[in-house]
This record gives structure tokens, C-alpha cells and sequence, in this order.
């Protein structure tokens, strides 16, 4: 899945850290990088990191739920 130091569930792959997030990787899919700035700041960045916030949900949903 993805690194990530929000080490809450609540904040983990949320939009108020995308821009600390450097990579993800999702099951089925190919793993995503980058170091630019940029990027780390657009919405793009942070509708893939929803996506994998997406995932996770899925695969814990009693997570969400707590």
C-alpha cells in the first residue's frame, strides 16, 4: 500500500497529508512515485491518494467505521 506517517487511521491517505505522501502502490495496479513538489501540491496527486485512501477503506471497513 503506501508509507505513510499520519499513524492514525483517521489521517491516513487523507487530502491534509497527500503532499507528505511520496508513493503509493495499490493492489492491481502499477506503484506511483515522484519527489516533485509540484506535483505533491496538485489535485491530481491528491485524487490518487484518495483513491488508495479508496482501497484501503474497502479493504477495512470496520476501520472506517471506528
Amino acid at each position: 500500500m503506501a508509507f505513510e506517517g499520519a499513524f492514525h487511521f483517521d489521517h491516513l491517505l487523507t487530502d491534509e497529508v497527500a503532499d507528505q505522501i511520496y508513493g503509493l502502490c495499490v493492489n492491481g495496479r502499477d506503484p506511483v512515485v515522484t519527489w516533485d513538489g509540484d506535483m505533491l501540491k496538485s489535485e491530481g496527486w491528491r485524487r490518487q491518494v484518495r483513491e488508495a485512501r479508496a482501497c484501503l477503506e474497502r479493504a477495512f471497513p470496520a476501520a472506517v467505521e471506528a
